[in-house]
């Protein structure tokens, strides 16, 4: 596939190499639509429908990567994150080595060997990449992730953003909180301070990219007292209603949001005993790259079962707007730009990645080592697992400071600022 393979798969200890070659070469930033961020980059452009496209080099950034042993879950994760672009403009600009220097953690290793991956992966050098490296930095730090083994993709992306926003974390150095309106009690004002004091803690490109905001409330069903906290989210898992043989993602999203009783009972401060409950979600704040997790297994019994019902998503134009309790920044609407698809039952399936190609918007199944090309249609079937969404209706996306409210998902009023 790749026009400049020099053979046919490349084991990841040659890659620090692979990517001297290509610094010095400097082809990707000829050949391709990437963007290189400056250090105090406040903005990363949205360039998943860029016009200017590279057509002559249709095959970049379709490099297969090879199974380990039922790593299939790790693969499907990667193809997919490899065509996140706001995401690999950030790796490729090198901006994350400052970030982890001055992140608390201060080691990095995933990050690193994830660096390492990326930039081989979009070097349009090898046509099959063999992650042995990176892998083995993910089963030594994971502790429920176990080589050779099965394992669920989206526990795997889970532990995977979570660490990634661990070492590249800019909140150790960021400036002091910005003055906000705390007489303000309004739930814009209020999830806003939540947003805030989150930033003090956690400020990553994983946080300007993928991180949005819930608001759960709980009510007491004898007095109607209601509890009330925003918190972050990386994805959103959705639960797939039983009424019928298929549904489509609002049902699913309408299932998320509606009211429901707790199963145990709640302590509630008002009546001062444990009383049945309410809990409700409602989505705040919708991030960049929106990822959202179908949760197809469910524990009936002692057993774990799958639910293979068909569930349709658009791949152009997914609209929250009825979704979300809010008022937005921007109109919260999305394009796919990648799918991981799960096949067969819980203990014996197996793992493909679906993604959208940033060269020249051609789709392209990922199965391990092998890259077929697809259709986009091809992309909704009934193996959809998690999704992969970016925002469409803004041409770029802001770095997330506690300090920069300007630039938070949030409308806050001129003098609350």
């Amino acid at each position: 596939m790749g026009s400049g393979c020099l053979r046919g798969e490349v084991e990841e200890n040659e890659q620090k190499n692979n990517i001297q070659k290509y610094k010095e070469s400097g082809t990707m930033s000829l050949n391709t639509t990437f963007t290189i961020l400056g250090e105090n980059y406040e903005s990363i452009p949205n360039l998943l429908n860029a016009k200017n496209l590279v057509s002559n080099k249709s095959d970049i950034g379709c490099c297969g990567l090879e199974n380990l042993g039922n790593s299939c879950y790790l693969n499907a994760a990667l193809q997919c994150l490899f065509n996140c672009q706001p995401l690999v403009d950030y790796f490729l600009s090198d901006i994350y080595k400052k970030d982890i220097k001055a992140s608390v953690t201060k080691k990095g290793q995933v990050t690193v060997a994830f660096a390492e991956i990326i930039k081989t992966y979009w070097s349009d050098q090898f046509d099959i990449i063999v992650p042995s490296f990176f892998a083995q930095k993910i089963w030594n730090l994971a502790p429920t992730i176990e080589a050779g083994k099965e394992n669920d993709v989206h526990e795997l992306m889970s532990f995977l953003l979570d660490r990634l926003d661990q070492d590249l974390n800019r909140a150790f150095i960021s400036p002091a909180l910005a003055n906000i309106d705390i007489n303000d009690n309004t739930q814009e004002m209020k999830a806003a301070k939540a947003w805030q004091m989150h930033l003090s803690c956690h400020s990553s490109v994983i946080v300007d990219l993928f991180q949005g905001q819930l608001r759960s409330t709980v009510t007491c069903k004898e007095c109607e007292f209601q509890s009330q906290k925003f918190d972050e989210f990386s994805s959103l898992s959705l639960p797939i209603p039983h009424r019928s043989s298929s549904f489509t993602l609002n049902d699913c999203l309408k299932e998320f949001t509606t009211k429901e009783e707790l199963e145990k009972a709640w302590f509630c401060p008002k009546c001062d005993k444990t009383v049945k409950a309410f809990k409700k979600f409602d989505i705040w704040k919708v991030p960049p790259i929106l990822v959202i997790h179908l949760k197809r297994f469910k524990l009936n019994g002692k057993e774990i079962q799958k639910i293979h019902n068909f569930v349709g998503f658009p791949i152009h134009g997914l609209n929250l707007s009825k979704f979300v309790s809010s008022t937005q920044r921007e109109k919260p609407v999305y394009d796919l730009f990648a799918k991981i698809d799960h096949e067969g039952d819980m203990g014996s399936g197996h793992y493909t990645a679906t993604a959208k190609n940033r060269n020249n918007n051609s789709w392209h199944l990922f199965d391990d080592s092998n890259v077929y090309s697809v259709l986009p249609q091809q992309c909704v079937d009934e193996n959809a697992y998690v999704l992969f969404y970016q925002k469409v209706s803004v041409d770029k996306y802001f770095r997330q400071s506690k300090n920069m409210p300007n630039y938070w998902p949030h409308v806050l009023q001129r003098n609350s600022v």
